[in-house]
C-alpha cells in the first residue's frame, strides 16, 4: 500500500529514537582507533554510531580520547556483551547529560537554537561576558540558589537527570518521562488519603493473613521434615546401643576364653618340660648301655660242600664278657674257657657236615 483513498502518499520510514538504544563501553585499546573503523568493525553487531569521549589536557590546548565509546545499536535495547577483537567486553547503560544552552544556561535546548539573550553563568544577570572574573553575588538562573548555573549540585539539574533515566530505561519520550516523574513526586491529597484507608487496611490484612498461612504451612512442613529426622536419629542411636552391648558381651567373652587359653598354655608347658626330662633321662640311659654292649665279631670257617669242595663262611662269635660281668674271675682262665668251647663247636660242626654227606651220597 503506497497511497490512501484521496491519493495521499504514505512513506514508511525507521524510528531512529525508540528503535535504537546507547551503551558505553570502556576500554583503552579503544582510545586509538578512529570511530569510522571502530563503526565498521562493530557493524555486523549492530552497531550504527561511535562517538569517543574526550577530555582537555591540563594546559587547556588540546583534546585526547579517555578510552570510553558510546555505541548506538541498531535496536530497542543494546546487548550485555560485545565482541571486540579477541576479547568479549561489558556494555553498561548510558545516560547522557541534560542538554542546557550555554547561552542562557537553561536547560532542554541547546546555544545553536537559543533565542535569549546572553547571561553570566555566575550571578545569572546580563550584559556581561567574562563569567569567570565575575565578582557578583553567585546565583543560580535555574533555581536561584547560591551556586553557579552549571552546578552538578543544582535541584533542576538532578530532576533533569532522574527524566533522562526514565527515558532511556523505558525507551519513551522525554515529555513521557517528565509526566511520569511528576506524577511520582506529586503528593496525595487528604480526601485521597482518608477514602483510601480502608481499602488500604483490608488490602494489607488481606495480604498479612495470606502471608501468616504460607508461613504456617512452611513452619509445618519443616516440623514434619524435623519430627521424621528424628525418628531416624532415635532407630540409630538405639541400633548404636545394641552394638555397644554387643560389643561389651563380645569383649568379656574373649576375656574368658584369653584366661582359659593362658591356663591351657601354661599347662601345655609344664607337661611339656616333664616330657623333656623323661626324654633326657632315657637318652642317658641308651648312653649307659650302648658302652656296655660290644659289636660281635666275625670269624671266617673252612667247610666242605656235598661235593667235597671246600667252602669258607663266616661265623660270629660271642664277644667276651665285661670285667663289670665276669664276677672276679681272672682274665686268662676266661679265655682259656672260651678257647676250650668254640673248638667244641667246631668238632660238632665238622661232624654234622660229614653226616650230611654221607647221607647224600647214599
Amino acid at each position: 500500500m503506497k497511497e490512501l483513498a484521496d491519493g495521499t502518499p504514505i512513506t514508511v520510514s525507521w524510528d531512529t529514537k525508540r528503535n535504537t538504544s546507547r551503551a558505553a563501553v570502556v576500554r583503552r585499546e579503544l582510545a586509538i582507533d578512529t570511530e569510522d573503523d571502530i563503526r565498521t568493525n562493530l557493524s555486523t553487531q549492530g552497531v550504527t554510531e561511535v562517538k569517543h569521549i574526550s577530555r582537555m589536557s591540563d594546559d587547556k590546548k588540546t583534546k585526547f580520547n579517555t578510552g570510553v565509546v558510546i555505541l548506538t545499536f541498531s535496536q530497542p535495547s543494546p546487548p550485555e556483551k560485545l565482541k571486540i577483537g579477541y576479547r568479549v567486553c561489558r556494555t553498561e547503560k548510558y545516560y547522557p547529560r541534560p542538554t542546557q544552552c550555554y547561552r542562557c544556561y537553561e536547560y532542554q535546548h541547546i546555544s545553536k537554537f537559543c533565542k535569549k539573550e546572553e547571561r553570566c553563568r555566575t550571578c545569572g544577570e546580563k550584559a556581561h561576558l567574562e563569567s569567570d572574573e565575575c565578582s557578583k553575588e553567585i546565583k543560580c538562573i535555574n533555581c536561584d540558589d547560591n551556586h553557579i548555573s552549571t552546578s552538578k549540585a543544582c535541584p533542576i539539574f538532578r530532576q533533569e537527570q532522574q527524566i533522562i533515566k526514565i527515558k532511556t530505561d523505558k525507551n519513551i519520550s522525554y515529555t513521557a518521562a517528565r509526566k511520569q516523574l511528576i506524577n511520582n513526586n506529586e503528593k496525595p491529597s487528604y480526601a485521597k488519603v482518608t477514602g483510601d484507608v480502608q481499602t488500604i487496611v483490608e488490602n494489607a490484612r488481606k495480604q498479612w493473613e495470606k502471608e501468616l498461612e504460607e508461613k504456617m504451612s512452611f513452619i509445618s512442613e519443616k516440623m514434619k521434615v524435623i519430627s521424621e529426622r528424628m525418628e531416624a536419629l532415635n532407630e540409630k542411636e538405639a541400633n548404636i546401643k545394641n552394638w555397644y552391648n554387643y560389643l561389651k558381651d563380645k569383649e568379656k567373652n574373649l576375656k574368658i576364653t584369653e584366661e582359659k587359653m593362658q591356663k591351657d598354655i601354661e599347662e601345655m608347658k609344664t607337661h611339656c618340660d616333664k616330657l623333656t626330662n623323661e626324654l633326657q633321662k632315657k637318652d642317658e640311659l641308651i648312653e649307659k648301655l650302648t658302652k656296655n654292649i660290644e659289636p660281635q665279631t666275625q670269624k671266617t670257617i673252612t667247610t666242605k660242600d656235598k661235593h667235597g669242595k671246600k667252602i669258607k663262611c663266616d661265623k660270629p662269635i660271642e664277644s667276651s664278657p665285661d670285667r663289670e660281668t665276669r664276677e672276679g674271675t681272672p682274665r686268662r682262665k676266661s679265655n682259656r674257657i672260651n678257647n676250650k668251647n668254640n673248638n667244641k663247636q667246631r668238632k660238632t660242626d665238622s661232624s654234622d657236615m660229614e653226616t650230611e654227606e654221607l647221607n647224600d651220597d647214599n
